[in-house]
């Protein structure tokens, strides 16, 4: 009797029966895949053996209670079950060194950790047990190590190092080890600044420090108004010492910015912060700088007077000479300008210089004198405009503007 033959038919719906268990299976797995980490207990329930999500619910568990011998002994024993469906599995790993690590076996605990790690860099509970052991031992470069790689495979790392890294920049050890690291343009180090910037103490000064060792900051987009961040928050907290530092590593040659009042493209640059112009354009007055720089056209309506133009000096006690060269358009009404100086100090230092200079309708230049005191550390120079009594929109046009030591 011959043996009976599967049909077409049936090979197909063998192949389908086939097809579905795959299907089946696979979507199993994807559903596990999705829920270990963010929901490791609903994965548990596809999965009952999966070393990540077994991993996980120990590591919800051991951080919402407090670390004893009972609960350790609770945690490596769910970590073996976890390395016996996946011997290589980082947490779980990292977890029985932790465990290693509280009975006091050093040695032990270092090994499963450095397998941990050698396994997958992305495992963030291994990352911060080798950045705190490299702490312990002082050895800040194995200690950056770990938080660079850290901070650039898992988001989470952020919120985690970066707060601890910005309140150590005090210490030049620590700088100096970033400052490496700042030179290669690791992006999260442009997030430490950033965080050091808007800090509520004084950790933008250790942070322009930083900026300093490094030779500036990297020309990335990554860092781009950094070096505007940075300033402006160092004049918010007053050092102006350290702005003047900073200053000097932006690159600009020739003489000291902060004490070079004219418009020119180097006082013009947005890098500077308030320590360079910053010049308003409203509808009913403003100030544009002329492409060349060196010129500043102002403009203002019928009965409005408003500041156009304004920045930080950080001059040195003595006297001083402001002279400008302004005039106007032919058929266009003459805008006034003005010039204030004021010293950013507390009181009873604070105080305030308007100079009596003035727009002329032909080619004029006229000039005031003012003496800073001792204890004015910083200087805020203004450009006032005045449309007081004039028909029409009023211009003027600054031709220069010079600042000398008398």
């Amino acid at each position: 009797m011959s043996r009976p033959s599967i049909s077409f038919f049936g090979k197909k719906s063998l192949v389908l029966v086939f097809a579905l268990v795959l299907a089946a299976t696979s979507a199993v797995n994807a559903l596990a895949n999705r829920t270990r980490f963010t929901q490791p207990e609903e994965a548990l329930r596809w999965r009952p053996d999966d070393a990540v999500a077994l991993s996980m619910v120990e590591d919800k568990r051991w951080t919402a209670n407090v670390v004893d011998a009972a609960s350790a002994a609770a945690v490596a024993d769910t970590a073996r079950r976890a390395l016996r469906s996946d011997p290589l599995t980082p947490s779980a790993l990292r977890q029985i060194g932790v465990v290693e690590a509280l009975a006091g076996r050093s040695a032990e605990a270092a090994t499963l950790m450095a397998l941990s790690h050698r396994i997958s860099r992305r495992e963030l509970g291994t990352a911060i047990w080798l950045i705190d052991d490299s702490l312990s031992k002082g050895d800040v470069g194995s200690m950056l190590r770990y938080c660079d790689e850290a901070l650039t495979t898992n988001v989470a790392a952020k919120d985690m190092l970066l707060p601890a890294l910005v309140s150590g920049l005090f210490d030049p050890g620590l700088r100096s080890g970033l400052a490496s690291h700042l030179r290669a343009g690791r992006p999260w180090t442009a997030a430490l600044l950033r965080r050091a910037a808007i800090a509520d103490g004084d950790e933008v000064v250790d942070a322009s420090k930083l900026v300093i060792a490094a030779g500036g900051v990297p020309k990335t987009k990554a860092f781009d108004g950094l070096d505007s961040q940075i300033l402006s928050a160092l004049a918010v907290k007053a050092q102006f010492g350290a702005a003047r530092a900073y200053l000097r590593i932006l690159g600009r040659g020739g003489r000291d910015v902060s004490t070079a009042a004219g418009f020119t493209a180097r006082t013009i640059d947005p890098a500077l912060g308030p320590f360079g112009w910053y010049l308003v354009n409203q509808p009913n007055y403003g100030a544009v700088a002329d492409a060349g720089g060196g010129l500043v056209l102002v403009r203002v309506a019928p009965d409005q007077r408003a500041t156009v133009a304004t920045r930080i000096l950080m001059l040195s006690p003595g006297r001083y000479r402001l002279s400008q060269l302004v005039s106007g358009s032919a058929g266009v009404a003459l805008a006034r300008t003005s010039w204030q100086i004021s010293c950013l100090a507390s009181a009873p230092v604070a105080r305030t210089w308007p100079l009596a200079l003035r727009s002329v309708s032909a080619y004029g230049r006229e000039q005031a004198d003012f003496e800073i005191p001792a204890e004015c550390a910083a200087q805020r120079l203004q450009l006032i405009v005045d449309g007081d009594d004039i028909e029409g929109d009023g211009e003027a046009a600054v031709r220069s503007l010079a600042l000398e030591r008398i």
